[in-house]
């Protein structure tokens, strides 16, 4: 009777790195893809009035822009990519305010509130 011996398989440090390196773009991808927030937009007068419009992010980093029309002086906007935007508010009539820069977290939920006059 014969006994086949059975050796360990050894891999070469380069075939590993490259396994190592696949794994983490395939996973640290999908992570990354996964990341984004829900910006809750709140329009009110300084008196607290709620005030509808038309709420717009556009992206400083490459011109993506995401919008909602607030009713009731609310809205949301889903799947916004973390960053920084430009928020813009858009009245049917009366004046906005100017466009400020906001910051937008890669993931959760964010409260931007936005001060009509």
């Amino acid at each position: 009777m014969r006994h086949s011996s059975t050796r360990p398989r050894r891999f070469s440090s380069s075939t590993l790195t490259l396994v190592a390196l696949a794994s983490a773009l395939t996973f640290g991808t999908a992570n990354v893809a996964a990341a984004q927030a829900r910006v809750a937009v709140e329009v009110r007068t300084a008196a607290g009035g709620a005030v509808d419009g038309r709420v717009t992010l556009t992206s400083k980093s490459g011109g993506r822009t995401f919008s909602c029309t607030a009713r009731a002086g609310r809205c949301h906007i889903d799947g916004v990519p973390g960053g920084v935007y430009v928020a813009r508010l858009e009245l049917a009539s009366g004046e906005a305010p100017p466009p400020r820069e906001v910051m937008i977290p890669p993931s959760g939920e964010v409260a931007l509130h936005i001060a009509a006059r």
